[in-house]
């Protein structure tokens, strides 16, 4: 339990429509709605879905990698999101002047960022073991480094000056400091030579000409995508890019847009009282599984990381027998076969990686903290129970209770606080690949605490377990799932997202057959899933 402020949901999409099914049924049987998806995969492995709209000359495209925060090691938690920014550093084509000339500063900056790790674990034992003087160490002699070796036009003569004062007590305590200092120094000298060839966000620069829109990618602890929307016309230009982004990323800039990422964290976790508390409560959540390791990574992961782990990384996971690609859009299911072999097909598979094994153990036993943040201007509570993954009988059942529990302004939850004056409410499931957790967060009214907010909806859970929802309540929340997956399937980019989301989960056909397997769930299944989760 964490008190914590929570950002809303966000709002779906206007309704679309949807082909009916076939007579004769499949899973999903002549009740459902079907979408009209062509399916194609490459001999590397890649698979291509297709959706064809007609309606304007305009494609929808998203690539999702099946690799995210859950299949990290110890030690190196963040990495799928750091590949998630240097997928954007261009490739030995574009993002740069000349290649031949660039690698190997890029190749000098790795072998000294080996060797600075090599000067930080000789340094004595004493300093070690000393961690704010050690970090003082690091910190002052990258920053020094940095200042020293920047451009005239971006150099802080009075920065630089006021870090080598603080740098004079530290290099005191042992000769083996300034080998650290020296050999930052070397490093900063020799990635300033190599940002000479950049040309920042040249593919980004490229689709805007070319009519490209929502440029955008994300990392989940489960995916990784890259997504936007472009004109028809120009899809052999997505090709062209999201393939090159596959066969030869190059990842300049690496220690720069590490920095970047240190100062993401800084902002949207340390900094933030939401992401303290989801950072919280996931790590208490999960005691084995890596779903408890914030996708982002712990600071002192991203602060070690190498550029050579992360191209490890990217090696193991980002081959196209890992990789779903869809288009929606004013195409043709054969010409999009036709673009993806032409510029797909030549990228060698790779061995399919081991799938996370750690089971979390069962919770023996309530497991409750408290989060104390600056900068709280309204406390909230959360809880969380374990559920099982998305396509488990179960989850059926478990839509069916986090609707009846919050739905709007009319799930019993929802109204209860509100009749009450207690507070407001948000429960739910989130998809996962591997078993996950239903959560509540409440916030308190003026006046009302968080063990008011807490007692209420224990209230509520208890009743769930002891008595069936009634009728209007089944048939509300029903009508409202079916509306929810249409209106998500309104606009190319939602739906591209929604079925390559359920191809990495369980299969993009999910979609297909999500309404007729819901509306095989009975009340009884509600209680029983009520009592058996909750």
């Amino acid at each position: 339990l964490v008190a914590s402020p929570l950002a809303a949901p966000a709002a779906s999409a206007p309704p679309a429509p949807l082909a009916p099914a076939p007579a004769d049924g499949g899973e999903g049987g002549s009740k459902g709605l079907q979408v009209p998806v062509k399916e194609g995969v490459l001999p590397n492995g890649l698979k291509v879905l297709v959706v064809e709209r007609h309606e304007a000359p305009v494609v929808s495209c998203v690539v999702k990698f099946r690799v995210g925060g859950v299949d990290e090691k110890v030690g190196q938690t963040g990495i799928a999101h750091i590949l998630e920014h240097m997928l954007f550093k261009g490739t030995d084509v574009w993002g740069t002047t000349d290649y031949a000339a660039e690698k190997p500063l890029l190749d000098r900056t790795e072998r000294l960022y080996h060797e600075i790790l090599a000067a930080r674990e000789a340094l004595p034992l004493e300093i070690r073991r000393h961690t704010e003087v050690l970090d003082d160490i690091l910190r002052v002699s990258h920053a020094l480094a940095l200042a020293e070796a920047a451009p005239p036009e971006r150099r802080d003569a009075a920065a630089a000056a006021a870090l080598a004062e603080e740098a004079k007590p530290l290099l005191a305590l042992d000769p083996s400091v300034q080998r650290v200092f020296d050999l930052e120094r070397e490093f900063c000298r020799v990635q300033e030579e190599a940002d000479r060839f950049v040309v920042d966000d040249e593919d980004w620069q490229i689709l805007e000409r070319n009519g490209a829109w929502g440029l955008n990618a994300s990392t989940g602890a489960d995916s990784t995508q890259y997504f936007y929307s472009l004109p028809a016309n120009r899809l052999e230009l997505w090709a062209l890019v999201e393939s090159g982004r596959m066969r030869h990323p190059v990842f300049r800039q690496f220690y720069k847009e590490r920095d970047v990422i240190m100062e993401e964290r800084r902002m949207r976790v340390d900094n933030n009282p939401n992401g303290v508390m989801w950072e919280q409560l996931n790590a208490a959540a999960y005691t084995a599984h890596p779903y408890g390791s914030p996708v982002i990574g712990w600071a002192s992961d991203i602060a070690r990381v190498s550029r050579s782990q992360v191209e490890a990384f990217f090696r193991k996971h980002y081959a196209p027998n890992r990789a779903v690609a869809c288009v929606v859009g004013d195409v043709k299911f054969e010409a999009v076969m036709d673009l993806m072999r032409r510029y797909f097909g030549d990228i060698p598979r790779q061995p399919d990686p081991e799938p996370v094994v750690t089971r979390e153990p069962p919770q023996l036993g309530e497991r409750r903290i408290t989060a104390k943040v600056q900068n709280l201007r309204v406390p909230q509570v959360a809880l969380m129970f374990h559920r099982p993954a998305l396509g488990h009988p179960d989850m059926f059942a478990l839509d069916i209770l986090s609707g009846v529990l919050s739905s709007g302004n009319t799930g019993r939850l929802d109204k209860s606080l509100w009749e009450k004056r207690i507070g407001r409410i948000f429960a739910g499931n989130q998809d996962t690949l591997y078993p996950g957790t239903f959560v509540f967060v409440g916030t308190p009214l003026p006046g009302k605490t968080l063990e008011d907010v807490e007692k209420e909806i224990g209230e509520q859970i208890a009743r769930l377990r002891s008595e069936p929802v009634t009728d209007a309540e089944f048939a509300k929340v029903r009508n409202q799932n079916a509306a929810s997956l249409v209106r998500g399937m309104q606009s190319g980019m939602d739906l591209a997202q929604t079925l390559t989301t359920y191809e990495i989960l369980h299969g993009w056909d999910f979609i297909n057959t999500y309404m007729e397997r819901s509306a095989k769930v009975t009340k009884e299944d509600v209680m029983r899933v009520a009592a058996k989760y909750l």
